[in-house]
C-alpha cells in the first residue's frame, strides 16, 4: 500500500529546503525511480523492448545549486531499498562485470521465458571520474547498455566475458567547463551525448545559508516522516515486475505525436546539434513515461497525462541543452566571456563593478591582462557598456535589441582602457 499519491511530488517537497531548482529535484527523483524499477519492468514493442533506465546528468557551475548534494538526496533513498544494486563510479571493465554479477535477478518476460537480468545504478558526483570520452570502447558499451543490449569483451585471463541482459541507470553531475574541455564537437550529433538527459541550472531556487538551522523542529519532524514514506514507496516501486501498457487515449496521442515528430525531425534531414537527441526522443519519452506511471501507482499503466507530462519535461530541457552544447568546441576564453556576459546581464540595470566581475571569473582567468581582453571584447561587441562612477568602472549589459550595435557612448575611448 503506497503512502504517497505521487512519489516525485513527495520527493520535491522533501528536497525543497535546499537551494536546488525544482526541475533538478525532479530529475534526481527520476533517477531514483528508474533505479528501483530495474530491468524487470519494460514496454514491449514486439521486436524490441523499452526499459526505464536513464542517463541523467546535472550540469551547473561549481558550487551554485549543490548539484551533487541534490542528486545524492535522491540516491540515498534508493540505497535504503533491498535488492537494488549500485556499481562503481570509477569503473574498470572487471569491476563493472563483478557488480553486474552481484545484481543478478531472474525475470519472467513471458510464460516459460525466465531470464537472468542484471540491474545497476551508477552515481557519480563528477562525470569526469566515470567517463573518458577518449575511451571509444567504453563509450560504445554505454551506448549499447542504454538500450539494455548485451555487452561482451575478450580478456587475456578469462577469455570472453559477457553480460547478456544488463540494465544500467546513471545519475551524474558535471560542470559546463568540463564539458567544453572534454567532449569533442563530433560527439554532439549522436552517440552517447544524444542518449543523455542533460539537466542544466545556473541559479539557486533560493539562498539558504544554514539549512540545518533554518528548518523549524515541526518542519523537521514532517520531513523525517516524509523521508520514511519515500523509502517505503520506493521499496514498493522496486517490487513492480512486468510490462507497462498505454491507455487507448495515450496510444492515440503517442501515434499523433510521432507523426508530427517525424515530419519535423527525420534523421536524414535534421543536422542540428540536437539531431541525435531528436532521433531518440521517442525513446526518452517512453522511458520517462514509465517512471511517471510508477511514481503514481503500481498499475504499470501509462496514461495520457503521463505521456504528455513526459513530453513537457523532456521538451523543456531542449533550449538549455543547446546552451550546453554551444560551449563545446569553444576556447576557454570564449566560454569565460559568455559566463561573464551572463553574470553582468543578471545584475540588471545596476551592473557590476570591474572588481566584482574580476572576482567572479578569476578562477578561470587569473591574469588581469586576460580579463581585460575579455571585457573589452564584450564592449566592442556591443554586449555590455562601461560607465565610470567615481573611481570605479561599472559593467552594464545592453538590451538584446541593442547588443551588437555601436553607440557613441560605447565607441568613445575610456582613458582607463589605454
Amino acid at each position: 500500500m503506497r503512502k504517497l499519491g505521487d512519489w516525485l511530488k513527495g520527493f520535491i517537497e522533501y528536497g525543497n529546503v535546499g537551494e536546488a531548482p525544482e526541475h533538478v529535484l525532479f530529475w534526481s527523483g527520476v533517477s531514483a525511480i528508474a533505479g528501483a524499477l530495474g530491468r524487470k519492468c519494460y514496454f514491449d514493442q514486439y521486436t524490441f523492448k523499452w526499459f526505464p533506465n536513464m542517463y541523467v546528468v546535472i550540469v551547473a557551475p561549481p558550487g551554485v545549486i549543490a548539484k551533487t548534494t541534490t542528486s545524492d538526496l535522491a540516491l540515498k533513498l534508493l540505497r535504503k531499498v533491498d535488492d537494488v544494486y549500485f556499481g562503481p563510479n570509477c569503473p574498470t571493465w572487471q569491476a563493472l562485470v563483478s557488480s553486474f554479477e552481484k545484481a543478478e535477478r531472474v525475470v519472467e518476460y513471458a510464460p516459460g521465458e525466465a531470464v537472468p537480468t542484471y540491474s545497476l545504478t551508477i552515481q557519480s558526483g563528477e562525470l569526469g571520474n566515470f567517463l573518458d570520452p577518449d575511451d571509444r570502447k567504453f563509450m560504445d558499451m554505454l551506448n549499447t547498455m542504454w538500450d539494455c543490449g548485451p555487452i561482451e569483451k575478450a580478456t587475456k585471463g578469462d577469455g570472453e566475458e559477457k553480460v547478456e541482459h544488463p540494465f544500467l541507470n546513471i545519475a551524474a553531475c558535471t560542470t559546463p567547463s568540463w564539458l567544453s574541455d572534454s567532449i569533442p564537437p563530433y560527439m554532439i550529433g549522436g552517440g552517447l551525448v544524444s542518449r543523455i538527459v542533460w539537466v542544466y541550472a545556473e541559479d539557486k531556487a533560493r539562498c539558504v545559508a544554514y539549512p540545518g538551522l533554518e528548518i523549524p523542529a515541526t518542519i523537521r519532524k514532517e520531513k523525517d516522516t516524509l523521508k520514511r514514506y519515500l523509502i517505503d514507496d520506493l521499496g514498493a516501486i522496486s517490487r513492480l515486475e512486468g510490462p507497462f501498457t498505454l491507455t487507448p487515449e495515450a496510444y492515440e496521442w503517442g501515434r499523433d505525436w510521432y507523426r508530427r515528430h517525424c515530419a519535423l525531425h527525420t534523421r536524414g534531414k535534421d543536422d542540428t546539434r540536437l539531431g541525435g537527441f531528436y532521433a531518440r526522443k521517442q525513446t526518452h519519452l517512453h522511458k520517462l513515461a514509465m517512471v511517471l506511471s510508477a511514481s503514481r501507482s503500481d498499475s504499470r499503466i501509462i496514461t495520457l497525462e503521463d505521456i504528455q507530462y513526459a513530453d513537457r519535461e523532456i521538451s523543456a530541457l531542449e533550449t538549455t541543452m543547446l546552451d550546453i552544447f554551444e560551449g563545446i568546441g569553444k576556447t576557454e576564453t570564449a566560454n569565460v566571456a559568455d559566463r561573464l556576459a551572463d553574470f553582468i546581464r543578471r545584475a540588471g540595470p545596476v551592473g557590476v563593478s570591474i572588481n566584482t566581475a574580476f572576482s567572479y571569473i578569476r578562477g578561470s582567468l587569473p591574469k588581469p591582462k586576460d580579463f581585460d581582453e575579455v571585457w573589452k571584447g564584450l564592449k566592442r561587441s556591443g554586449i555590455i557598456k562601461v560607465e565610470t562612477t567615481g573611481p570605479q568602472q561599472i559593467f552594464i549589459a545592453l538590451p538584446a535589441d541593442k547588443a551588437g550595435s555601436s553607440t557613441p557612448s560605447q565607441t568613445k575611448a575610456n582613458p582607463k582602457e589605454t
